[in-house]
Order: C-alpha cells, then sequence, then structure tokens
C-alpha cells in the first residue's frame, strides 16, 4: 500500500542534494558579502580618520604651536622684531582660518564646536586690529582688549582629537 506521502518522500530523496547545495551556496554569498562589507565599512573608517589627522588636526596642532611660540617671543621683541612676529602671526591665524574653513567637514563632531567658532571670530577681529597696527594706530595687534582674546581651549582641542585619531590608527584590530 502506497502512502499519501511517498510522492513527497520520492522528491526530497531526489532534490535534497540539490536545495542542500543551494542553501550551501546562499550562504556562501551572504557570509562573502557580510565580511567584505565589514572590511571595506574598516577601511573606509581609517581612510577617514588618516584624513581628519593629515588634512585638519595635525596642521592645526602644528600651527597653533608655532603661532603661541610668536606670541610668546612677542613681548620680548624689538619693534621691527614686534612687526615681523605681528606678520608672522598674522600669516598664521590666515592659515588657521584657511584650513578650519576648508577641512570643516572633516571635524570629528557633527556640528562646529564653540571653540572653532572662537577661533573664527578672534582671527576676523585680529585682522582688524592687525591692519590698525600696521598703519600705526594701535600700539600692538592683538584684539584682546576689544573682548575678542585668543580661545585657549583651541589648542587642546585639536591635541586631544589628533591623539585621539593616532591612537585610534595605530590600535591593532
Amino acid at each position: 500500500m502506497q502512502s499519501y506521502l511517498d510522492p513527497v518522500l520520492s522528491w526530497v530523496q531526489t532534490y535534497w542534494p540539490y536545495v542542500l547545495a543551494l542553501l550551501q551556496l546562499s550562504t556562501t554569498v551572504v557570509l562573502g558579502w557580510y565580511v567584505h562589507y565589514v572590511v571595506v565599512r574598516k577601511l573606509r573608517h581609517e581612510e577617514l580618520a588618516e584624513r581628519r589627522l593629515k588634512e585638519l588636526y595635525r596642521p592645526m596642532e602644528i600651527i597653533l604651536a608655532a603661532s603661541k611660540g610668536a606670541f610668546e617671543r612677542y613681548f620680548n621683541a624689538t619693534g621691527d622684531e614686534q612687526r615681523q612676529i605681528a606678520a608672522l602671526w598674522h600669516a598664521y591665524n590666515l592659515e588657521m582660518k584657511r584650513i578650519v574653513m576648508t577641512n570643516s567637514y572633516l571635524l570629528l563632531e557633527s556640528d562646529v564646536p564653540p571653540e572653532i567658532l572662537t577661533l573664527v571670530k578672534y582671527v576676523d577681529a585680529y585682522e582688524f586690529d592687525y591692519a590698525q597696527f600696521t598703519q600705526g594706530r594701535q600700539p600692538h595687534p592683538f584684539p584682546g582688549a576689544r573682548g575678542y582674546p585668543f580661545p585657549r581651549s583651541i589648542e587642546q582641542y585639536f591635541t586631544s582629537r589628533a591623539a585621539s585619531l593616532s591612537k585610534k590608527l595605530s590600535k591593532p584590530e
């Protein structure tokens, strides 16, 4: 006597190796896609971190250190040397603003940090005071007396983020 399940059992016996092979192939394709996705995503994150470090955080860290050194020399300098240091500082300020404005898309934060906004305001105020200084209308080029002090937290901001990115890139995963 034949059971009503005999055709089903016959089909399973005939096609099970094909179904199993298809399942194995599908699993291999899905796993391959997932591994590729994870590897590509990791590489993109590393590339972005390298780019942030190379184009924004390290240049700002270096220029801020140079700017600080120039500022510290300014008050012990003579008149001609002070003018030269002010011109050097002017160039540093313009470069800081250029780096921040052209590479702001590389910031780690989604919103522009207040330190960056304060720096841009300071550089704009410095531009005015530097022009006044070069025309002899002002004894120094620093806008701090007008309520635009150099943002002290900006150096810590860039140094800490550069260190974080460097650590992230050097950490083996």
